[in-house]
């Protein structure tokens, strides 16, 4: 991977940035309000798709993190 490349984030790292559930973030995977791409069998997450979530919003009340993260 080049260095212009961006790191998926696992599920795990998802819903400990959001201090959610994983469950939670895998109900958002399922409900299509959170792009994520199978990588080995596991999902993996885009910091661009994360940081689309929640500018977009939606009907459960995330925190609003979207300042803290680092999409460099």
């Amino acid at each position: 991977m080049g260095e212009n490349s961006t790191k998926l984030l696992t599920i795990q790292e998802v819903a400990n940035f959001l201090g959610v559930s994983i469950y939670t973030v895998r109900r958002r995977i399922k409900a299509k309000e959170l792009r994520a791409y199978r990588v080995g069998g596991q999902y993996r997450i885009s910091p661009h798709d994360l940081e689309m979530m929640l500018r977009g919003g939606s009907s459960v009340d995330l925190p609003n993190k979207i300042d803290d993260l680092d999409l460099v």
